[in-house]
């Protein structure tokens, strides 16, 4: 490959990564926003639901990054 396919496709592999991140978290503050209000947890649904949008997303960074290595 050239430089420019080679350009071409890890800028494609870092917005794919920095859209899957953000869709996570954005969705675990979701899910702990609704679980916050309906249980009453005054924010540690919140962050709970963050923390694991967090981790679910760091969780896909590593298998997309290990298809690569492979």
């Amino acid at each position: 490959m050239n430089n420019k396919e080679d350009l071409t496709k890890y800028l494609h592999l870092i917005l794919k990564i920095g859209t899957g991140v953000t869709v996570s978290i954005l969705t675990g503050f979701g899910i702990g926003l609704l679980i916050d209000k309906w249980l009453n947890l005054s924010g540690v649904g919140i962050m709970i639901g963050v923390l694991v949008g967090v981790i679910v997303g760091f969780g896909w960074i590593y298998k997309e990054v290990m298809k690569i290595e492979a």
